[in-house]
Formats: C-alpha cells, sequence, structure tokens
C-alpha cells in the first residue's frame, strides 16, 4: 500500500526515547515509546565505598549506557574523573560503546565482536585475565552470569549497583493499556527482559491478546528467553544486538511482504 507505514511500540526509558523514534523516522515506520522503566541513579554510602579508591581496578566494564552515566556522574561529581582514563574499558553493546568513545581513548576500549555480556566473555577467553580486579558498575536488577564467568577465570570482580531499574507507577497501567488497544501496533519490541517483565505488570489479563495480536521483537539471547519462558513466541530477533540491526530487518520484513 502506498504511502503505508507498519506501526511499531518499543518500551525503553524516557531517556532513550529521542534516539528510538529517530530509527522509526530513518527506517520508515510509525512508532512510538511508551516507557516501562524508570532509571534511577543511586549514590549511597556503599557505592561511593566501592569505587573510592579506582586506582586499584585495572578494567572497568560497562553493561549499558545507563550504567556509564551513573559511574561516571560520580566521579565527575568529586572532581577525579582522570583517574578513570588509561584503564582499560569494556562495553557490552553498540550504543554503550559509542558512548564510551566520547569519553575514553579507543586504544584502552575492548569492544567484544557480539555485542553482548556472552561475546565479552568470551573475548576475555582468549587472553589471560587471572588476578586482574575488575570494576562492574550495574543496575539493580542485573544478573550474576557475566560476573561469575570472569571470576572463573580468575579476575576478580567487584559488582556495584550504580542505578535503578524500576517498573512506571502503577496508576499509569490502565493508560498503557489504552494505548496498546487503540495504537495496535504490526510490532511490539522488547530490548530486556525487566521490560518484558514490566510489560506483563501493566497489561496484566490483557497480555496475552495484545501480544498475540502483534510480531514480538526481542533484541538479546536474554531478552528472547525471558519472552519464550512465559509462554510466548518471539519472532523478531537481530543478529547484531541492536535497535539499528532490528528495524533494519523489520523493514527487509516489510518489503518482502509487499512484494
Amino acid at each position: 500500500m502506498a504511502g503505508y507505514k507498519p506501526r511499531v511500540v518499543t518500551f525503553r526509558a524516557e531517556e532513550d526515547a529521542a534516539e528510538t523514534t529517530a530509527l522509526f523516522r530513518k527506517y520508515e515506520f510509525e512508532g512510538i515509546n511508551l516507557p516501562l522503566i524508570v532509571i534511577t541513579p543511586v549514590l549511597d554510602n556503599t557505592t561511593i565505598e566501592i569505587v573510592d579508591d579506582p586506582g586499584s581496578f585495572d578494567i572497568i566494564i560497562f553493561t549499558s549506557v545507563h550504567a556509564f552515566y551513573a559511574l561516571i556522574s560520580i566521579f565527575d561529581g568529586r572532581g577525579d574523573i582522570d583517574v578513570l582514563f588509561g584503564k582499560e574499558i569494556a562495553c557490552v553493546g553498540e550504543k554503550t560503546a559509542q558512548k564510551v568513545m566520547e569519553l575514553f581513548s579507543a586504544e584502552n576500549i575492548v569492544i567484544p565482536e557480539k555485542f553482548s555480556a556472552e561475546g565479552l566473555v568470551d573475548y576475555y577467553k582468549t587472553r589471560d585475565i587471572h588476578g586482574e580486579e575488575s570494576l562492574l558498575p550495574l543496575g539493580n536488577l542485573a544478573g550474576k552470569t557475566l560476573s561469575e564467568e570472569l571470576t572463573g577465570m580468575g579476575a576478580e570482580v567487584k559488582r556495584v549497583v550504580v542505578y535503578k531499574n524500576e517498573a512506571p507507577p502503577e496508576e499509569e497501567n490502565n493508560l498503557i493499556r489504552t494505548v496498546l488497544f487503540t495504537y495496535l501496533p504490526e510490532f511490539l519490541i522488547f530490548t530486556s527482559p525487566s521490560i518484558f517483565k514490566n510489560f506483563l505488570k501493566a497489561t496484566g489479563e490483557d497480555a496475552g491478546i495484545i501480544l498475540e495480536n502483534s510480531k514480538i521483537c526481542a533484541i538479546g539471547d536474554v531478552t528472547k528467553k525471558e519472552i519464550e519462558l512465559n509462554g510466548f513466541k518471539v519472532d523478531v530477533m537481530p543478529d547484531d544486538y541492536t535497535m539499528e540491526a532490528l528495524m533494519q530487518k523489520l523493514k527487509n520484513i516489510n518489503l518482502r511482504d509487499e512484494n
């Protein structure tokens, strides 16, 4: 149909909305972002104590752009951010890597071929990190697989929660359900397991109806697994775990359907 644009809905944090809607326009989709995750920085005595001696860490691992923003804000606020320069900075995710490269020298940045925690583990399997101290800033809902894998290789990993990942207020749930039933999206995009969990909470008994009437898209194996554990089938997942790769794949699907 000439001029027709498929409808998509994402549920990323408000901070990611502008980037997300720009991708919709780039790939000629009609889309909206309904935030189903609220990011709040954590700065308490435990956090400060763990990061109080940054000189002791050989590697800093950023698993998300939110972890990057939160940790950098701590050091920037104290005025000692320069102590991080020269350290090895490992990244999970293309967006995280892009933000890290804005601040740190490329020669100190590790970006695995596969944009995932699994890809980072595969990279470190190729070198000896026994005895190296790693700082792993993360959110309150982060799993322990990455830190356990690195510890198993002999690294000394210190996890520190630098931001909270929370669902939106319950009073917003009716509005979220109304928008989804009214908008009737052809594609629902889930970018993390926690976002899918929050989707189920927000939509309640209507979750099945909403999901059955849209193609379910997931970014990453962990997100896909969470969706499948709840009894739903993932229709689309990109080979590269990025929003850009997913939008490109959806664009190709749409072009095939038109032909």
